[in-house]
């Protein structure tokens, strides 16, 4: 398989989060045109050609949850090989493995039915007897993730799996994830001793999915996040209890370069942290507008403590459409009585503001 094919995988874990980025972005159903025929392709799956066999295969993963229909097809060209003939055809050993997985993926959930024939990939293919069998492997476990709870029978056979692998085996991130795709209490007990593991990337992905379902097992490892990863940190203290410690942590972040999740967890901390609201104002050159309106707004409900701190920027000429822009987007009370109040004393400033609320809506508020 080319580079270019997308069930193609990053070798180590420098690559892991640019490729897990990736994976988030891409739309493999972007080409314009009918869908195709599901019959159609399930019968190319019998095709002669391989590449007919390969493209149905694609294609069958490009239609994603819809292709549910074709698994039992799809379960036959995964487990198929040389030199056994299915409906008229030969498959030359286990050429369609990869493509098949990935489609599986693809569709889901709904790929349940395969559920035993994809974990059977993942617990054998042995890659120290042949390169290919890492990519098989990933594969199988990228596909049991995508299918979800109702995948929960792998958990058990997943961490096993994990247990042997080293630190910095791109393989143990990806069975993390699937892990925590999966879900369910097996999973939960299985990641949380990957909150101390050695090895960062899994611990962030210990921990970025145990904070949304079991908190209470983040907590007592938070400070070690804070020390050895602080961007991982500030996103999880969004999900956990509100204490000064980590108001202040936080707030520090503010002046770091993982400064907009610092902001999100502000803001999911809610009023609790308005002692944030100082240094907010004071930053706000150097935070996006819309999130910082949106964290002065949810801070501080009524604008009492924020909007003091900003109307003297109504004096500046270099500063008065920023600050206004600011302003109108708090939208509190004390922030619509200080923009009515400027619009009253400066006559035609209102088509103005308009002005820079339709630049805003396009998103070209460039101040």
């Amino acid at each position: 398989m080319g580079e270019d094919e997308p069930w193609c995988l990053p070798g180590n874990a420098a690559d892991w989060e640019a490729y897990q980025a990736s994976l988030e972005k891409s739309n493999t159903n972007a080409d314009q045109g009918p869908p195709p025929n599901l019959g159609e392709l399930v019968e190319k799956l019998h095709s002669p050609s391989p590449d007919d066999r390969l493209n149905a295969i694609r294609a069958l993963g490009n239609l994603g949850p819809s292709a549910a229909p074709a698994v039992p097809e799809l379960r036959q060209a995964l487990n198929a090989r040389h030199p056994t003939v299915q409906r008229g055809y030969e498959l030359v050993g286990f050429q369609f493995r990869g493509p098949v997985l990935w489609a599986f993926s693809r569709i889901g959930p709904a790929a349940e039915p395969a559920v035993d024939d994809i974990l059977q990939v993942a617990i054998t293919s042995d890659p120290d007897q042949s390169p290919a069998n890492y990519d098989f492997q990933v594969l199988a476990i990228q596909a049991l993730g995508s299918i979800g709870p109702g995948a929960s029978r792998a958990v058990g056979p997943l961490l096993q799996l994990a247990e042997p692998m080293h630190p910095g085996d791109v393989r143990l991130y990806y069975t993390l994830k699937a892990v925590g795709q999966i879900g369910g209490d097996e999973a939960w007990k299985g990641l949380e001793k990957y909150l101390r593991f050695e090895d960062r990337t899994a611990r962030a992905l210990a921990a970025r999915v145990l904070v949304k379902v079991r908190p209470e097992f983040v907590e007592p490892v938070f400070d070690s996040f804070r020390e050895d990863d602080p961007e991982v940190a500030a996103e999880l203290a969004a999900r956990l209890k509100f204490t000064e410690s980590r108001l202040s942590f936080l707030v520090a972040s503010l002046q770091t370069e993982y400064k907009e999740k610092a902001l999100e967890a502000l803001t999911a901390l809610g009023p609790a942290a308005h002692e944030a609201v100082p240094t907010l104002v004071k930053l706000e050159k150097h935070l996006d507008r819309e999130p910082l309106a949106s964290a002065l707004r949810v801070l501080d409900p009524t604008g009492e403590l924020s909007v003091p701190l900003i109307q003297p920027g109504l004096e500046s000429q270099a500063e008065v459409w920023r600050t206004l822009d600011l302003l109108d987007q708090m939208d509190t009370r004390q922030a619509r009585r200080a923009v009515d109040a400027y619009l009253r004393s400066h006559p035609g400033s209102e088509k103005q503001l308009e002005h820079v609320r339709s630049l805003r809506a396009v998103g070209d508020v460039g101040m």
